[in-house]
Order: structure tokens, then C-alpha cells, then sequence
């Protein structure tokens, strides 16, 4: 394991005595944290100066700064000194002023043209050329299929070379296999088209912040250590957000003769006629062979990550990679929508997959094209049915009946549509006209039973003593997740009631296996006496926080695939757990106090009420809830309306058996019956909530939730995203406590 990682103090220390002997040193702050690299800035008297630390396996690149300083001064800052075989490198301040991304268009162009005339200059120097790294760009999209299968096999390697799973989780690696594994030959052909253009210099890691610019207007480049010799453009792909922009750019440039008149065309174009001007190649050839070379250059940055010993913190990085692999995956669908018949076979394996997102933009440049035929309209309006866009749904089933006003098939699809709007009446209306052109047509029976089912709950519902249900049927629970259907209605009720209950949506062998693990794990607290410790919420009724393992921390609890996308639906898709607890009833409690889970978010009056859900709780009772064990008494209606109005409202004293669960508005009033029975009564309280609510009314006196941190680097990445706001607020105390630690020692080597 590199000593970059495992002892980081010992090693920043001989680094910087390293330094020491090449620069006077007064101060040292550290500017730069990561697993790749640190970063240090020397202050002295006379000057300052730049350290840099990187792992072993990539220390031997190190090597290659000074023939880069050397060879194109006005552009790569001063060398200083530098150890390979160690991985320091130590270079002089440059003096030019950062970039960010906000930079002005004048800034990024000198970027570009900076990038340009090294890489003109460099493909003329083949003795310089042969001792770097050689990158072949068809070896690309084969190893890419490689990164994302490697962990399939070995997902607990800890050295390098690493594959995705150990940084997007084995799921998601899985998944991005799977889709690009049947689009690998369009990538092939793509990057094929760089075939053409010279070995260059090429940066490897080139991007706004990896950059600077003088006074003068010249530009300085920063950190060479992922440079190699390959064709022009491999850097672009970190100015254009990934490969899919400049193709785009480079495609209509070629059809127009012109470069396209946006920030990203003039951004392009610039560094183009620069290397056109230097007698890189032509204009045409790199026209042609520079959107290959980007997304290949765009793989080759992907693969660095595997380069890398695995540490905690290599999960940080899945943002990046995924991010860069959607948009593989974008670039191969344009270039898939070039031809009617391959988008239809891509749109097909889309939908295969579940992938609705893609499915529908598939079809999107299709319909464009072909706005007559009704079957394509049709199912495109499918598609986007599926992918939750209802309203380009309906819009494409009103035109594919309006094309084919006698076919049945188009009408029962837009049913389908206004019934997941729960829009009944409209979707009566659909269903009707359907039936009459085909009373035996495919579906319509089914759809009709449906539609009243749903008119039958929601009646029921609104009733002063009704109670909103939803039933899960058992081809939802085999799926593992609820029909688009079942979720509308659900959230239907839930946003006029403030409660639902759902009903078997968990297996109750399940729900008892977890109960059988809570009574073995809590023994000791369930004894009244030991309760000392955690909050008392009522008489002989105390709140717990639970500990995520593999069993209360499964995937298949906390991130359901029945329950996660409601509560996305209701909280937003950034939705987070914000407390994970159970309360348990003892035996002879008494009725709970009446109360909502939280204050109103405003104290100014009027304020608060008629806002969106900010919090929500899936009550899950590991034994059966009732009138002997004490249900959860809700007062329905109540989530838009002051505590003092609610309490005179009806009330309904849900049975709750093993399997079912309630989900309850922060704001929705309740309390908790009394336990007659002689057994303790547990119930998992899974609090989610929008990502920037914190409750820190009911977790004043203990955490809302527990969780190691070898659990969180090794959940699912489903998991870890909700949980994450917790890890990183521990973390950021850490690392508070880690910078106050470095600032004393600065000062130490400051007085040194």
C-alpha cells in the first residue's frame, strides 16, 4: 500500500525537509487534499514555491516535468527540483492569476490557445514524444468494458489497477455494463475517426482548475503528471463537460462549413485554426478526428481512477464517474439517433432495461422526423408515460389518436396515462371511447376494474370516518417496486390526508425476521430500567436510535424500491433519511400525549401551513398493531391546519398487521394507544425529509441516526446517498479539527 496513504504525517514531514534543501521555508499552508495528490504552498522570504506529493505508481510521470518546463517555458511553471522514485515534485509560483469556471470567454480561449501551440511544437520533438507514455485510443472503449467488469470479480481489491464497482458500488457498475457494453462498437467506430491525427503532447487532466493566465494574456498549464503522447483533443473533454458537446459542435461545423457561433463553437474553433496554423493537420482532418480523440481522451480520465490505491474516500469520486459515463452514454445515443432503425432497437433495449429516461429520448429525435406515424407516437408517448412525463404522455396521445381516430389501442394508452395523473374523469372519458371502438380491446377490462378501485379509495378516504389505504398487490412485491398507478394514487391520498396506510407492501416473514434481530440486539432495552439513556416520548414508551448494519441497513429496508420513489415523489428526488430510530412500547403504557412531530418551520402566524411536506415518517410496527398492542391514533386533514384547530377532528385507530406500514406528514397530528398487552411493542420510525431540513427538536438529546464508517464506504450507493449529509457533517468536524491541528504546525515551522 502506498505511504501516500498509510502514513500521511510521516511522509509530509520527509517532503517537506526534502524541500527544504532547495527553498527557504517560513510557512507551509496545504492547499490540496486528495487520494491522487497533495499540495502544499511554501512561503518563504525570497520566494514561494509548489510541493507536490503523489502516490507511487504514478510517481515516474514526475519524471517528465522538467523536460516539459524545460522544452515549453512561457506555458508550464519552473521546475525546481523533483523526485521520481519518492513523488515530489517542488516548482516555483507562477505568475499568473487562476481560472475557475466562471472564467470569461477571453480566458479560456488562451487556455486552448495555450494548449495548442504546446501541442504543435510537441509533435515535431519525437525523441521527447517517445519517452512518454504512449496512449492508444482504440484501446479505449475495451478497457473501459474492463473497468466496469474488474470488480464483478475482485470488488475487495485494495491495489491497483481497481475497477468501478470500488468507486460507483458493484450495482451500478453492473448497470453501466450493461448499457454500454451492446454500444461498444458505436464508441469503437467514433474514436476510430482520431486515427488520423499525430502524436502530441497531451495533458491528460486539463481543466479550469489546472490552469492560469498572465497579465500578458499567455497561459500557464499546471500538473503534467497524467501527460502522454497521443492525438490532439484527448485534454478537451474537461472544458466541454465531457465528449458529447464538441461532437455535436464538430458535426454541424462539418455539415454548415462554419464553427457554430456559441461560447463552446468559438471555444473549439480557436484551438482548431491554432493547430491548423501551427501545421498540426488541417482543419478537415481535425474536424473530423478530433471528436474521437475527446471521447477517448474522456475514457482514458476515467480509467486514471482505477490507477489509484482504494481508500475510504475513493466513494467521493462516484459523482465524477458516473457523471462522465451518462454522458459516454449520451454521446452514443447521438450518434445512435443518426438512423431510425438503430434508435428504435436502442430505444427497445432501453426499455429492456427500465431505462425509461433514455427509452423516450430515443424517440424524441424520431418523432421530430416521422410526426405522422401514429404507432411511433404512440409509443413514444408510452415512454414517456413510463419515465413519469405525463405531460409530453398525454400530448402524444392526443396526436396519435388524432392521426388514427378509430384505433383502440391509442385511446386505452392515454387512459392509462390520465389514470397515473389520477385523473379520473379524463381517464373514463379514454377508456370509454376505446370500449366502444373495441369492447374486447387489450387491457380495457383490467383498466376499468382499475379505475375503479381508484374512485372507490378515494371516496372512501374522504369520508369523515374513512381511513386512505393503498393496497400493494403481490406482482408489486415480486418486482420490488409499485406500479406507476399504485404510486399516484398513493400520493394522492397522502397529500390530501397527510396519512396513508399501505398496506403488505413488505413480506411479514421479512418484517419478523427483523423484529427476532431487534429483540436479540435491544434485549437490554427493553427492560425499563435500562432506559436512562434514550429519550422518553411517553409514560413506559422510550425512542431509540438504531445502528445501520447489513440487517437494519439493508438496501432493501431503508432504500426500498416499494417506498424510496414515494418518498422522492413527495420530498423531492434529493431526498434524505434524516432519522432512523425505534420507539418502543412497554407493557401497561398509557395513551401517548397528542402531538406533531415537529413545530411549524415558521413561528410568524399563518406561516407554514399551506407549504409543500418538508418531512415525512414510515412507521413500520414489527408486531402487529391494534387495540390490545396500541396503534397509532391519527387525526387525518390535520397537516395544513394549526395543532389547536386538529385536535377536535376525527380520528381513526389503524390495525396494522406484520408487512404494512403507515406513512405519516411531520405535520399530521397522532399519538400512540396504549399497549394493553403483555409484550413490548417496537416500531421502526423511518424519518426522510428534504435535504436541507435538520430535526433538531426530537435529536437534541441523542443522534438521529448510527452508522460506522466501514458501513457507509461499503453500502450500496442508494444508501450512502441518503444517509451522506451525516457522514459528511462528521467528516467536516474532522477535518476542522485536522486544519486547526495543520495551522499549529505551520506555526511551528514557521518559527523553525
Amino acid at each position: 500500500m502506498d505511504a501516500l496513504l498509510t502514513d500521511p504525517p510521516t511522509l509530509e514531514a520527509d517532503a517537506l525537509n526534502w524541500a527544504k534543501a532547495y527553498v527557504p521555508v517560513d510557512a507551509v499552508q496545504q492547499i490540496r487534499h486528495t487520494d491522487w495528490a497533495r499540495t502544499f504552498r511554501l512561503d518563504g522570504a525570497a520566494a514561494t514555491a509548489y510541493l507536490k506529493i503523489v502516490p507511487g505508481n504514478r510517481a515516474q510521470q514526475l519524471g517528465h516535468m522538467p523536460d516539459i518546463a524545460a522544452r515549453f517555458p512561457s506555458y508550464v511553471p519552473r521546475v525546481l527540483a523533483v523526485d521520481p522514485n519518492r513523488g515530489w515534485l517542488l516548482t516555483a509560483k507562477h505568475d499568473g492569476s487562476d481560472l475557475d469556471d466562471d472564467e470569461p470567454e477571453s480566458q479560456l480561449s488562451a487556455l486552448v490557445d495555450g494548449l495548442a501551440r504546446i501541442q504543435t511544437l510537441a509533435m515535431r520533438d519525437s525523441e521527447f514524444l517517445a519517452g512518454l507514455e504512449r496512449f492508444d485510443p482504440a484501446q479505449m472503449p475495451g478497457q473501459l468494458l474492463h473497468f466496469l467488469e474488474l470488480d464483478a470479480r475482485a470488488k475487495d481489491s485494495a491495489t491497483p489497477p481497481l475497477g468501478a464497482a470500488q468507486f460507483i458500488g458493484v450495482a451500478d457498475a453492473k448497470r453501466y455494463l450493461r448499457l454500454l457494453q451492446p454500444r461498444l462498437q458505436l464508441l469503437s467506430d467514433h474514436i476510430s475517426g482520431s486515427q488520423g491525427l499525430p502524436a502530441t503532447l497531451i495533458h491528460g487532466d486539463l481543466h479550469t482548475g489546472n490552469a492560469a493566465v498572465r497579465d500578458d494574456g499567455g497561459c500557464i498549464l499546471l500538473d503534467w503528471d497524467e501527460c502522454a503522447a497521443g492525438p490532439a483533443g484527448c485534454c478537451l473533454h474537461g472544458l466541454f463537460d465531457g465528449s458529447t458537446m464538441p461532437a455535436i459542435l464538430l458535426s454541424r461545423w462539418a455539415n454548415t462549413g462554419a464553427p457554430v457561433d456559441t461560447p463552446e463553437g468559438r471555444l473549439l474553433a480557436t484551438y482548431v485554426e491554432r493547430l491548423a496554423d501551427g501545421g498540426y493537420a488541417s482543419v478537415d482532418e481535425l474536424i473530423h478526428g478530433l471528436a474521437g480523440a475527446i471521447c477517448a481522451g474522456q475514457i482514458r480520465f476515467i480509467l486514471t481512477y482505477g490507477q489509484f490505491p482504494h481508500s475510504p474516500s475513493a466513494r467521493r469520486t462516484a459523482p465524477s464517474i458516473r457523471h462522465l459515463l451518462d454522458n459516454l452514454l449520451d454521446l452514443c445515443d447521438w450518434l445512435c439517433a443518426k438512423d431510425h432503425s438503430a434508435a428504435m432497437v436502442s430505444a427497445d433495449d432501453y426499455a429492456s432495461l427500465h431505462e425509461w429516461d433514455r427509452a423516450q429520448r430515443m424517440l424524441q429525435d424520431q418523432v421530430a422526423k416521422y410526426p405522422q406515424r401514429a404507432d411511433l407516437l404512440a409509443r413514444f408517448g408510452e415512454l414517456s408515460r413510463k419515465a413519469g412525463d405525463h405531460e409530453t404522455a398525454v400530448e402524444a396521445g392526443l396526436e396519435s389518436v388524432k392521426l388514427e381516430p378509430d384505433e383502440a389501442r391509442w385511446r386505452i394508452e392515454l387512459a392509462q396515462t390520465y389514470l397515473e395523473q389520477v385523473d379520473l374523469s379524463a381517464c373514463h372519458e379514454a377508456l370509454q371511447a376505446a370500449l366502444q371502438l373495441d369492447s374486447g380491446c387489450v387491457g380495457g377490462a383490467q383498466l376499468l376494474l382499475r379505475l375503479e378501485e381508484f374512485r372507490t379509495s378515494i371516496a372512501e378516504a374522504a369520508k369523515p370516518d374513512g381511513w386512505p389505504r393503498v393496497q400493494v398487490s403481490a406482482a408489486e412485491r415480486d418486482q420490488g417496486r409499485l406500479n406507476a398507478d399504485t404510486m399516484a394514487l398513493l400520493q394522492q391520498l397522502f397529500r390530501r390526508h397527510g396519512v396513508v396506510q399501505i398496506d403488505e407492501v413488505f413480506d411479514p416473514g421479512f418484517v419478523e425476521s427483523l423484529h427476532q434481530t431487534f429483540l436479540q440486539r435491544y434485549q437490554r432495552q427493553l427492560d425499563e430500567r435500562a432506559q436512562q439513556n434514550h429519550l422518553q416520548v411517553g409514560d413506559k414508551r422510550y425512542m431509540l436510535t438504531l445502528e445501520m448494519d447489513d440487517v437494519f441497513g439493508s438496501a432493501d429496508f431503508i432504500a426500498s424500491g416499494m417506498l424510496l420513489p414515494v418518498m422522492k415523489e413527495i420530498l423531492g428526488q434529493n431526498c434524505i433519511l434524516g432519522a432512523y430510530t425505534a420507539v418502543i412500547s412497554l407493557p401497561g403504557s398509557e395513551d401517548q400525549q397528542l402531538h406533531k412531530d415537529h413545530t411549524p418551520l415558521f413561528e410568524e402566524q399563518g406561516w407554514g401551513l399551506e407549504l409543500p411536506c418538508f418531512a415525512a415518517q414510515i412507521i413500520l410496527p414489527l408486531v402487529r398493531m391494534d387495540e390490545k398492542t396500541g396503534t397509532t391514533r391519527c387525526f387525518k386533514d390535520t397537516q395544513s391546519i394549526p395543532y389547536a384547530d386538529a385536535v377536535d377532528r376525527p380520528t381513526y385507530d389503524p390495525i396494522v398487521p406484520q408487512g404494512s406500514c403507515l406513512l405519516i406528514d411531520y405535520a399530521t397530528v397522532h399519538q400512540g394507544l396504549a399497549n394493553r398487552s403483555s409484550k413490548v411493542r417496537p416500531i421502526v420510525a423511518l424519518a426522510y425529509s428534504r435535504p436541507w431540513f435538520r430535526d433538531v427538536w426530537n435529536y437534541h438529546l441523542q443522534p438521529p441516526m448510527r452508522f460506522t464508517s466501514q458501513f457507509f464506504d461499503s453500502a450500496p450507493q442508494v444508501v450512502r446517498k441518503l444517509i451522506s449529509w451525516r457522514e459528511i457533517e462528521r467528516l467536516t468536524v474532522r477535518q476542522e479539527e485536522h486544519v486547526t491541528s495543520t495551522a499549529i504546525s505551520d506555526v511551528e515551522i514557521g518559527n523553525s
